[in-house]
């Protein structure tokens, strides 16, 4: 069995909700360590035994122990746009930060 790969989730709605549930269930060598929302990440992670939780997505990625961060955001065509671009111009920004 290979390296465990720790995931840090950025969102806890209802498609964080179902992310979460395919890590657990289905993705091997896999395990959520952390949870950024606004709103109610605590109690996300409480409900689903994440050992840690922030409310600003910036705080999770500074946390070392993440290997990988799942963004999740619904998909709703008249507004993906917007999300696409922001995630586009965040990538970028992440990139260019290890440059």
């Amino acid at each position: 069995m290979g390296k465990t790969v720790k995931v840090g989730m950025v969102g806890t709605g209802f498609v964080g909700d179902l992310h979460h549930a395919a890590f657990k269930g289905w993705v091997h060598n896999a395990d959520v360590v952390a949870v950024a929302s606004p709103h109610n990440a605590a109690k996300f992670a409480e409900e689903r035994g994440i050992a840690s939780h922030y409310s600003d997505y910036c705080a999770l990625l500074k946390d070392k122990e993440i290997d990988v961060v799942d963004i999740e955001f619904p998909y709703d065509p008249p507004k993906v746009s917007k999300p696409i671009d922001l995630w586009k111009r965040f990538n970028l920004e992440i990139l260019e930060s290890f440059l």
